[in-house]
């Protein structure tokens, strides 16, 4: 079975499902395998991020549209700068992407500065096949980076190979 949906309803599902954890108010569990998972439904569209660690951490984030995987975000992240607390730079990180581009909604927006800490997002691609690479900055001296791949999966053999 063929899905059909217009990509603007995939961007808009990845706004809307990004703001729970970007405000701190997603609900976390923590799986028997120790990965910490965040999960966002809104009618046929399904949000399911499991990720491993806090500090480096990575993960996989799975859009599911009519319970059938349909889009894919891999990613790879940590402080660089010792003398940093994790959590300060990650609180940052969530200020930053409350505000994802209108067009790029896969991590946060271009650029996004906070008092001395300048959040960078470079990406190369569309929606439906992009990669990309965020960092943060602290006086101009980067202190954090995220590496992250993704797009559609599953639209042309649906599941089979």
């Amino acid at each position: 079975m063929q899905l059909s949906f217009d990509r603007s309803q995939l961007t808009s599902f990845l706004h809307r499902s990004h703001m729970p954890h970007a405000f701190g108010t997603a609900e976390v569990t923590t799986g028997t395998d120790q990965a910490h998972v965040i999960t966002y439904r809104d009618g046929d569209w399904f949000m399911h991020d499991r990720f491993f660690g806090g500090e480096p951490y990575g993960g996989s984030q799975v859009i599911f549209l009519n319970d059938r995987p349909i889009w894919i975000l891999n990613y790879y992240g940590r402080v660089i700068a010792p003398e940093f607390n994790p959590r300060d730079v990650y609180t940052f990180l969530r200020e930053a992407l409350r505000v994802p581009s209108a067009d790029e909604p896969y991590r946060g927006p271009r650029e996004y500065r906070s008092g001395e800490f300048l959040y960078k997002n470079q990406v190369d691609g569309d929606i439906e096949e992009f990669r990309g690479k965020e960092t943060i900055l602290f006086q101009n001296r980067e202190i954090y980076y995220a590496h992250y791949v993704g797009g559609l999966v599953d639209q042309r053999a649906q599941g089979e190979m």
